[in-house]
């Protein structure tokens, strides 16, 4: 080191000085004179540094002595880092941060020597006990790179304190959270993810899209692989791998600025999503056939389509075949609709009755593929080929045999028989009416109803030959015709005239017979009088009240044996009235009451 510089005052009458040095010390300049300078080995511990003065009668005594001894310096004691930052720095690494690091004060030490770790720099405090370090990018711990400090005094140089700055990846997260947002999707099943939130030291998540059979399948549906939250939709209905490991897992781990942390891996919850359950039932509906010796035979799904639950997918759909004797493109056809319909028709081939294994098969369709079948034994019957046998009976009820010239009768068929062995069932009727002089017209209706209401103008009794007729209609041809004779009696006290005439009630006053409705009424009423006289005579209707004064009259006639007016008179109020009526000469009353 450099050399260290003694002196002494002046001694009286010395005109030279003689200094000496202790072992491991070298006089480099100023001997002989009052000021030396002496260089110091590393060798030198301690010794005595002497001087006497001289002239030319001899030497003086020891004139000063002064002891030496090198510096000791301690070691500096442990390097402080800033809360929090003792054992991991990643949180300030490439940040615009700087943590200070410091020793406590050195007894003797001139200088502080720090050296710093690689991708580091000192931004302040170097040559003191206090540097303020920043992490540069890139800086990660590695085994004997450290922070280091020693200090100085003159020749003298501490030992070297070091301390291990570390980058400590972070730990897995905790835990993944997995919920369900549609897990009953077929082909679209979707689950969402979350992690925790970040704990200090960390910067985000990496996600890791799941493996296997199952987990391949899954594609990221909302989110990213560096949020928080991830929603992963899935393709496959199976339940996951029960495979141990991360096989079909899903997989998350914390970023840091010194990297990647550890993987934390949740097996995925996916459970088997099947197709639909058989349906519930089938309705079978015999159609008849519309070519003879092939029944038709209607088949109805339920209307409703399930919906998903937690182990099958809903059903979009449905799938119908026909298995046995009558397989399709053999003896039945589709006669309408179709094989992935609600509601279907099948027309066979043939009338034979159905057998052992002869069934209508149904299943639903779904995303998660076809559901089990609902399979119904087939209810074909025997069907023959000849036209139906003839209706059994003609069911005959009267509906009006007040007119003259207008008296009616209802008609009412069988209901249809179904087909036999030897009969093809019936589609239809066919009504024949009578072509005598008894004057049958079709009233309502038509001649292939089940019911129909004829109309006769002839006032006579039935006579021979007067019948009804009824067949049923089929696709194998007509039945045999049924008759059935008319129960027309005579019509007595009727004019006689081409024009229809209201007969006289024989058991009224003056054989008319007169009605008012309704009664009671609100003024809104129709009187009507049947008088058997088919001349047109004039007609008056009067309403008194009962004090017999007049509130109200019409003028009409008397046609074709009737007398009808409709009344509609709003000033009448709550009470009892006479209707009054006269018709040529004759004149009558009924009571009326008005009650609104």
């Amino acid at each position: 080191m450099a050399g260290q510089v003694y002196s002494i005052p002046a001694i009286a009458n010395a005109s030279n000085y003689y200094w000496t040095v202790p072992v491991g010390c070298t006089i480099t300049a100023g001997q002989g004179t009052r000021t030396i300078t002496v260089t110091f080995a590393n060798t030198f511990v301690t010794g005595t540094i002497t001087v006497v003065g001289k002239n030319d009668c001899g030497n003086s005594s020891v004139a000063a002595t002064k002891l030496i001894s090198k510096v000791t310096l301690g070691t500096p004691g442990t390097i402080t880092a800033p809360t929090g930052f003792t054992t991991n720095v990643c949180s300030v690494v490439s940040r615009d941060t700087t943590l200070t690091y410091a020793i406590t004060t050195v007894t003797g030490a001139t200088n502080y020597v720090w050296t710093n770790p690689a991708n580091t720099t000192i931004t302040a405090g170097q040559g003191t006990n206090s540097i303020k370090l920043k992490f540069l990018a890139g800086f990660a711990f590695t085994a004997g790179d450290s922070l280091k400090v020693y200090t100085t005094s003159g020749c003298v140089t501490s030992a070297t304190k070091s301390l291990a700055i570390k980058t400590i990846l972070p730990t897995a997260p905790a835990s993944i959270t997995i919920a369900s947002v549609a897990a009953n999707v077929c082909g679209a099943r979707t689950y969402r993810y979350t992690a925790p939130v970040l704990p200090a030291g960390t910067t985000g998540y990496l996600w890791s899209l799941p493996t296997g059979a199952v987990g391949s399948t899954g594609s990221l549906d909302s989110g990213s692989l560096s949020g928080r939250v991830i929603v992963i939709k899935y393709t496959s209905n199976d339940a996951v791998s029960a495979v141990v490991g991360l096989v079909d897992s899903i997989k998350v781990r914390y970023t840091s600025t010194c990297g990647l942390g550890v993987i934390k891996g949740a097996k995925l919850s996916n459970t088997k999503l099947s197709a639909p359950a058989a349906p519930s039932a089938i309705v079978i509906n015999a159609l008849g056939a519309t070519n003879c010796g092939e029944p038709r035979y209607r088949y109805i799904a339920p209307a409703v389509l399930p919906v998903a639950t937690t182990t099958a997918g809903a059903a979009t759909g449905y799938s119908w075949s026909i298995r046995g004797q009558w397989t399709l493109g053999g003896n039945a056809v589709l006669d309408s609709g179709d094989l992935t319909s609600q509601k279907i028709v099948i027309r066979y081939l043939n009338g034979n009755v159905k057998v052992a294994g002869d069934s209508v098969k149904l299943q639903y369709s779904s995303a998660c593929g076809l559901g089990s079948f609902k399979a119904l034994t087939l209810s074909n019957t025997a069907t023959g080929t000849a036209a139906p046998a003839k209706p059994a009976s003609i069911t005959i009820a009267v509906v009006d045999t007040t007119i003259c010239g207008g008296r009616k009768y209802r008609y009412t068929a069988p209901v249809l028989p179904a087909a036999t062995a030897v009969f093809a069932a019936p589609s239809g009727y066919v009504w024949t009416l009578p072509t005598t002089s008894i004057g049958a017209v079709l009233d309502s209706g038509d001649l292939s109803s089940k019911v129909i209401v004829v109309s006769y103008t002839s006032n006579n009794a039935a006579a021979t030959g007067d019948s009804m007729y009824l067949q049923y209609s089929s696709a194998c041809g007509l039945s045999a015709v049924k008759g059935q004779k008319l129960t027309n009696l005579l019509k007595a006290n009727c004019l006689v005239g081409s024009t229809p005439v209201y007969s006289r009630t024989i058991n009224t006053a003056n054989g008319y017979k007169a009605t008012v409705a309704p009664n009671p009424n609100n003024g809104n009423f129709t009187v009507r009088v049947e008088t058997g006289i088919a001349a047109k005579t004039n007609a008056t209707i009067q309403i008194l009240d009962m004090n017999g004064r007049l509130v109200s009259q019409i003028n009409t006639v008397n046609n074709n044996g009737l007398v009808a007016a409709n009344i509609n008179n709003n000033n009448l109020n709550n009470g009892i009235y006479i209707v009054k009526y006269t018709v040529g000469n004759v004149t009558n009353t009924i009571k009326m009451v008005v009650q609104k």
